[in-house]
């Protein structure tokens, strides 16, 4: 008799347990989570062509990816996840260097035609 209250202790303690693990409960409060390096349009709108790495990164932070493969080109990516569950917010955008300077950039908050979409490189504008 003892091992069966034993077992059914057991039992009920894992169903209270597993029940925790239940993340889609309507009244939890759930955090946004931000990924990568925040990109607004007013950073990007200062960046300019012949403008330096260090100052590249002073404006814009440290970028997320630098391919080693590919040292003239930065990439800045950031994704907010709202904790309530909205639509997932994507930002990327990839600066091009040639030696120090910047030539070129791509992506959101660049404007087709602009004088950074103009100086991307060929070979980058797969």
């Amino acid at each position: 008799m003892a091992t069966l209250r034993k077992l059914i202790t057991v039992y009920i303690a894992s169903l209270l347990l597993t029940a925790c693990s239940v993340s889609d409960i309507p009244f939890l409060y759930h955090p946004d989570r931000q990924q990568g390096t925040i990109i607004t349009q007013d950073k990007v709108s200062q960046l300019k062509p012949g403008m330096t790495r260090k100052q590249v990164e002073f404006l814009l932070g440290t970028p997320t990816l630098k391919d080693p493969f590919h040292p003239n080109r930065w990439d800045y990516v950031y994704e907010l996840i709202p904790g309530d569950g909205s639509k997932v917010k994507h930002n990327k955008v990839s600066v091009f260097f040639d030696g120090d300077k910047v030539v070129g950039a791509r992506g959101d908050f660049i404007k087709p035609g602009s004088a950074l979409a103009n100086g991307v490189p060929k070979e980058a504008k797969r």
